[in-house]
């Protein structure tokens, strides 16, 4: 069977691109491809409720825009150490809460009037 230069070329190139292709399948998984071309997941909150910073609970801080888990983990100390707090102003004796930031967090939480702080 004669086979013209230019097939020959075709039959190479086509032999090339699925020895490569089955390459790229055997080192990176469907699982992986699929992982790739994933669209990430963005968190937004459109909450209109808010929490309570004195019942809280480490997950509903977390869920709050600009709190992280050490921030979390700080609130939860003071309110452990300090008990209740009065007002939403007591957050500013937390480190890394400073006035503007405080105000970004005030949609998000409230305090609810308590008969006496606890000790």
């Amino acid at each position: 069977m004669n086979l013209k230069q230019s097939d020959l070329l075709a039959l190479a190139l086509f032999l090339a691109a699925s020895i490569v292709i089955g390459f790229v399948q055997l080192t990176y998984p469907t699982s992986l491809t699929v992982l790739i071309w994933k669209t990430p997941d963005i968190k937004v909150s459109n909450s209109t409720t808010s929490a309570d910073l004195n019942t809280a609970t480490y997950e509903e801080l977390l869920s709050i825009p600009d709190i992280n888990s050490e921030l979390a983990e700080r609130i939860l100390s003071y309110r452990d150490e300090h008990g209740s707090f009065e007002n939403l102003e007591e957050l500013r004796h937390i480190e890394g809460i400073d006035a503007k930031f405080l105000e970004k967090l005030k949609v998000y939480l409230h305090v609810r009037a308590t008969k006496e702080k606890q000790n």
